[in-house]
């Protein structure tokens, strides 16, 4: 229980950490939307003001959204200035000024040329006219409108009211319509954007986060280890310490039946030191030639299961000195697994 409290402990910080880098990341997502919005409204806003600027109210005047419009001056002068409008802003689809009658709005000028299928003829009535297209009618302020369909496709409209100079009343709206898909995809580009920065900050926060868990981990590994090879390195000089100054001789051999240990007794008593001993075959060393056969004849066994005939017995045995002589000892034999391997 106490080591899930700790887990939870360590991983708390860490989740209300990355909750706020979202909340965050929403937040600055959202914002980046909104800015990216509104500086395109306000771009088109200030194209169509200047562009409705441009639409001379006498000929506008002059005109009465009806079919008979079509062969007056007027009509081909405004008709000349809505195509050049689109000629020279590529992302604007149509231009067109409308009016409203008795409710109803009529077109009293478009863009397309006369050959044209999305061709509105002066006096045709804009039948999926929606209240956002009536609202300048109402208020006199200029909008730009949310998408919308209608039988030429999805738009985003710029609409600028058109007022009498002497009256102040609403002559008409010019109106400039964006392809709303295209709208859309220049915001979530910029969108795409900002999300491709926030999700590389938090898988860079992340790493830092993975890296600085792996160093904690690998330094408390590493104190450990050193602790262990400290408890080790003290036990290991504890031991020496004991055989060194024992009295009996104290030796090692490896699973080859070489010298591993030779303490300073052994030196005394058998007459080799230390460097001459360590690496050499045991039997060889101290043995007498009429133990060697049998030591011969055992020792695989003893390598396979730390078993033999002296292992942990204590026996009286001669033993050969380094200068030839022979002598008596008394020898305790235990056999003790070393990675894997036995040795005695």
């Amino acid at each position: 229980m106490s080591n899930k409290n700790q887990i939870t402990r360590g991983l708390l910080p860490k989740i209300l950490f990355f909750l706020l880098i979202a909340v965050l990341g929403a937040s600055y997502l959202y914002f980046t939307w909104a800015s990216i919005k509104k500086e395109q409204t306000e771009n088109v806003l200030q194209i169509g003001k200047s562009v409705g600027a441009m639409i001379p109210k006498a000929d506008l005047l002059a005109l009465q959204a009806k079919p008979e419009d079509i062969d007056k001056p007027q009509y081909t002068v405004i008709k000349n200035i809505l195509k050049a409008i689109t000629k020279v802003n590529p992302k604007a689809r149509f231009a067109y000024l409308y009016t409203e009658q008795n409710g109803k709005i009529f077109f009293i000028a478009d863009s397309e040329p006369a050959e044209s299928e999305d061709y509105s003829p002066p006096g045709q009535e804009f039948t999926e006219a929606l209240p956002q297209d009536k609202q300048p009618f109402k208020d006199g302020k200029e909008t730009v409108t949310s998408p919308s369909y209608d039988r030429w496709g999805k738009w985003v409209s710029v609409l600028i009211p058109i007022k009498d100079d002497n009256t102040g009343k609403i002559i008409a709206v010019f109106g400039i319509d964006y392809d709303a898909t295209s709208w859309e995809v220049l915001i979530f580009r910029a969108l795409l954007k900002s999300s491709v920065i926030i999700i590389l900050l938090i898988l860079a926060l992340y790493f830092v986060f993975r890296i600085r868990a792996k160093n904690k981990s690998l330094n408390i590994e590493i104190s450990e280890r050193e602790k262990s090879d400290e408890a080790l390195f003290n036990s290991e000089v504890r031991m020496r310490s004991i055989t060194d100054s024992a009295q009996d001789a104290i030796l090692m051999m490896d699973r080859n039946g070489l010298v591993s240990y030779w303490n300073p007794a052994a030196e005394r008593i058998f007459g080799y030191t230390k460097e001459e001993a360590i690496g050499k075959d045991l039997h060889r060393l101290i043995v007498p030639e009429h133990y060697y056969q049998a030591h011969v004849a055992a020792f695989p066994v003893f390598k396979k299961t730390g078993l033999g005939d002296a292992v942990g017995k204590t026996l009286d045995l001669e033993a050969i000195r380094k200068d030839g002589t022979e002598i008596s000892v008394q020898l305790s034999l235990s056999s003790l697994k070393i990675k894997g391997e036995w040795n005695a």
